[in-house]
C-alpha cells in the first residue's frame, strides 16, 4: 500500500472515531427526542458521519477481501460513494420515523432513490 492509501484509510478511521465520540456525548447528555432542534440535528449529523465511516470501512474489507485486489484506490472511493449514499437514506428513514410520519411507501420511494442515484452516478463515472 501506498502513503497515499494508508492517509486515506487512516483518516476515515480517526474520523469515524471523532463522530463516534460526538455521537455517544450527545446520545447521554441530551434527550435527542425530546430536545430542541440543535440536539436533534446534532445527534442525526454526527450519526450520519459515524455511519459512513463505519459502513465505509466494511466496505473497503469486503470489497479487497471478496472481490477484487487489483485497485485499492478505485475501491475506497467506490467504497465512500456508497457508504454515504446507503448512510443518507438510513439516516433519512430514521428521521422521518423520529417525527411519526414515516410510511411504507416514503420508505420504498427513499430506497428506490438511493438505488437510482447509484446507478445515475455509476452510468455517469464510466462515461
Amino acid at each position: 500500500m501506498t502513503e497515499r492509501i494508508k492517509y486515506n484509510l487512516f483518516s476515515i478511521f480517526s474520523s469515524t472515531l471523532v463522530a463516534f465520540a460526538i455521537w455517544i456525548y450527545i446520545l447521554y447528555n441530551f434527550d435527542p427526542f425530546s430536545g430542541d432542534i440543535l440536539a436533534i440535528l446534532s445527534f442525526f449529523g454526527t450519526l450520519f458521519f459515524w455511519l459512513s465511516g463505519i459502513l465505509t470501512m466494511i466496505m473497503i474489507f469486503v470489497r479487497i477481501n471478496l472481490f477484487s485486489k487489483n485497485s485499492i484506490n478505485t475501491n475506497i472511493s467506490i467504497s465512500i460513494r456508497q457508504a454515504t449514499i446507503l448512510s443518507v437514506l438510513i439516516v433519512s428513514l430514521l428521521g422521518l420515523n423520529s417525527l411519526n410520519v414515516l410510511n411504507t411507501l416514503q420508505a420504498c420511494i427513499l430506497i428506490f432513490i438511493a438505488i437510482l442515484l447509484e446507478f445515475f452516478i455509476k452510468a455517469i463515472l464510466n462515461n
